[in-house]
């Protein structure tokens, strides 16, 4: 037997006022937000192409200044290895030429006392503390890295100069620094003729080191005797 069940009209209201309070809620969110992103576009599109090239112009600017800083930062820690830190920078070069020359008993008699200081060439600025080695890299005929620096040691009685050459060859050198060995290490001391540490070069005619002006003075070859003779 079928029974029918009464639903009670009071209970309908609620239910049908909130079912259709949540539709007006939702369309009228809907609604908002169409309204707010229409709004949007409308701000994007109202935009200025004056205040567009300029927010563009400012970040390409900016965005160079930061490469370019990478880029000096690069440059610098390259060159700080290859001038300071690898075995055969000229820092390095020098250093080991100046211990030579301070543990000769003749260059020590030629300059006298046993402490002696070095330096490198003289600036045109007065003011400036910081004297330069000089020095110069090249390669000859058959390929292989040469070095040619010179620079001014003093000591209680007199000055002089140091020149040297080194040459790079396969295998590690002995007595130079890594692969470069020592063709030859002289002391020139004013009333002294030339005093040859080491000398390792060829008897071949050779170029010579010479007045004409080149880098920082410096020119290839070994020099002859009779150029420091007094």
């Amino acid at each position: 037997m079928w029974r029918s069940r009464l639903i009670r009209p009071g209970r309908i209201g609620p239910i049908t006022n909130a079912l259709h309070w949540d539709i007006r809620g939702v369309a009228f969110r809907s609604q908002l937000y169409s309204t707010k992103a229409d709004s949007s576009r409308a701000a994007d599109t109202k935009i200025p192409w004056s205040i567009r090239i300029k927010h563009a112009t400012s970040f390409s600017f900016y965005s160079a200044i930061v490469l370019a800083g990478v880029g000096m930062s690069g440059l610098v820690i390259y060159y700080f290895i290859s001038d300071i830190l690898l075995p055969t920078s000229d820092v390095q070069v020098f250093n080991r030429a100046f211990h030579l020359v301070k543990e000769d008993e003749e260059c020590l008699r030629r300059l006298g006392g046993n402490k002696l200081s070095a330096y490198g060439e003289q600036s045109g600025n007065k003011w400036a503390r910081n004297r330069p080695i000089a020095s110069r890299r090249g390669f000859d005929g058959a390929g292989r890295e040469h070095l040619l620096m010179q620079f001014h040691v003093k000591g209680d009685l007199a000055e002089g100069l140091v020149r040297l050459e080194m040459v790079k060859s396969d295998k590690k050198g002995h007595g130079g620094i890594g692969q470069f060995d020592f063709r030859y290490l002289a002391l020139e001391v004013p009333g002294y003729n030339r005093y040859y540490l080491i000398d390792n070069s060829p008897k071949l005619p050779k170029r010579q080191w010479t007045n004409n002006t080149g880098f920082l003075g410096v020119k290839w070859g070994k020099p002859k005797d009779g150029d420091a003779s007094h």
